[in-house]
């Protein structure tokens, strides 16, 4: 089994991605104690909101960036010959098992951030039960997003070929014993 955990990285866009909602959030109530502080006889208010605002960005920001951590630690990806197990959470510990035969793609993904910090993303994507419709699966925070896609193409491929063995060549049949013997190298 080859397990995958995010890179350190992956923390440090968590953590910018937080600050910037939180800043977002601090220029907005600015935006908005300047706008009614415009009126002189509301000033008081202006600074009763500016006051609100800070104490409330403060107040989900620092917890916000502890959940972060737990979330980042608690992230990862096993890689097995049948399945991709992806573990994660941060309050209570989920796990989502892909069947490797239900895997219809994979998809490496790299946005401005990612690309800023050499990380990246790799989208799996399964087919359902429904009649045309698909799920996407990312495991985000990858330092080398290739050497993983390679890995999960050759699992997906070796489970392919075991497949169509089964399909064409009879159980114990020198064909299918030759497949088994080159999957295995």
């Amino acid at each position: 089994m080859n397990v995958f955990r995010p890179s350190p990285r992956y923390l440090t866009r968590l953590r910018v991605v937080t600050s910037l909602w939180a800043v977002s959030f601090l220029v907005l109530g600015i935006l908005i104690a300047g706008l009614v502080s415009l009126e002189a006889r509301h000033t008081r208010q202006a600074t009763i909101i500016l006051q609100a605002v800070i104490l409330t960005d403060l107040a989900w920001y620092l917890p916000a960036l502890y959940l972060v951590r737990s979330s980042y630690k608690a992230r990862s990806y096993n890689f097995s010959s049948e399945e991709i197990i992806v573990q994660s959470g941060w309050w209570t510990r989920s796990v989502r098992r892909i069947p490797l035969s239900s895997v219809v793609a994979f998809e490496m993904r790299w946005d401005r951030l990612d690309r800023w910090l050499e990380i990246g993303s790799l989208e799996v994507q399964t087919a359902t039960a429904q009649k045309g419709s698909s799920t996407l699966v990312r495991l985000a925070g990858l330092a080398d997003v290739e050497t993983v896609a390679q890995l999960a193409a050759s699992l997906l491929q070796r489970l392919r070929d075991e497949q169509l063995a089964e399909w064409f060549f009879p159980p114990g049949s020198p064909e299918r014993n030759l497949l088994s013997v080159r999957n295995i190298t």
